[in-house]
């Protein structure tokens, strides 16, 4: 692996970590896509909606989180959805999501 594909890998999986602790953080355990957005770009892990989007849903694929979205579901497309401000919600609560930094490709 080139040191450039080491440091995108890294780079997505510390993206993963930060969404999922930001979730894990939050009172009913849910934040919009906005909201993610700016949380991972606050914290220094440059973000593009598209990437967000593409996060979202290998986050969704792995059973971490669940996502949620009334123009979603009347579109019935997940990926399309999310860029009107989709609705995430951890798909355990916090204190069920043990190995939460191994399960997100963090070491």
């Amino acid at each position: 692996m080139s040191k450039q594909n080491a440091y995108a890998a890294t780079l997505d999986a510390h993206r993963r970590l930060c969404i999922l602790t930001h979730l894990a953080h939050c009172l009913d355990y849910a934040s919009n896509s906005e909201i993610l957005l700016d949380v991972c770009n606050g914290l220094g892990i440059a973000t593009s909606r598209d990437r967000l989007i593409g996060t979202l849903a290998w986050l969704n694929e792995q059973g971490l989180i669940d996502l949620e979205d009334r123009l979603c579901l009347e579109l019935g497309d997940p990926a399309r959805c999310l860029q009107w401000a989709g609705y995430c919600h951890l798909a355990r609560p916090a204190h069920r999501n043990a190995g939460l930094a191994e399960r997100a490709g963090a070491d």
